[in-house]
């Protein structure tokens, strides 16, 4: 074997591996994968949808998930900001686009996300539904 079919070879084996890697790259799951609920479906692909277009301002998944985690959470705050002062969102509203956005970074396996310090940012539950409860008394037994 020369040094010429040698080399032609190893250029042919990078070629390989290299797009073998680019086969290998994780795949993106949409947010939508795992699911069960059709209805949960279509909520979570219009709040997601409304987090890429509103606050991330772009439909590149994998440049999302390469994001370093920190501007990552600012976003989500952000967009949380977003919903609750321009769009006037309730509570239960926002909780639904962050159930949406927290699913699509946990099924991509985008863990650590401090999702304690992002749910800080809600805006307080005013439902009366919740004010209304209470324990009954031994009377009304």
């Amino acid at each position: 074997m020369t040094i010429e079919q040698s080399e032609a070879i190893l250029t042919q084996n990078n070629a390989q591996e290299t797009s073998f890697g680019e086969q290998s790259e994780s795949r993106i799951y949409d947010v939508i994968q795992g699911l069960k609920s059709k209805h949960t479906k279509i909520a979570y692909r219009i709040a997601f949808n409304h987090f890429l277009d509103e606050t991330i301002k772009s439909k590149d998944l994998r440049t999302l998930l390469d994001t370093k985690k920190n501007v990552v959470e600012s976003k989500i705050i952000d967009h949380i900001t977003y919903l609750k002062d321009v769009e006037g969102l309730t509570y239960r509203s926002i909780l639904v686009h962050l159930s949406a956005i927290f699913h699509f970074f946990e099924i991509n396996d985008y863990d650590d996300l401090k999702r304690r310090k992002i749910k800080r940012f809600l805006p307080e539950d005013e439902s009366e539904h919740y004010g209304r409860d209470r324990p009954y008394f031994i009377k009304e037994i």
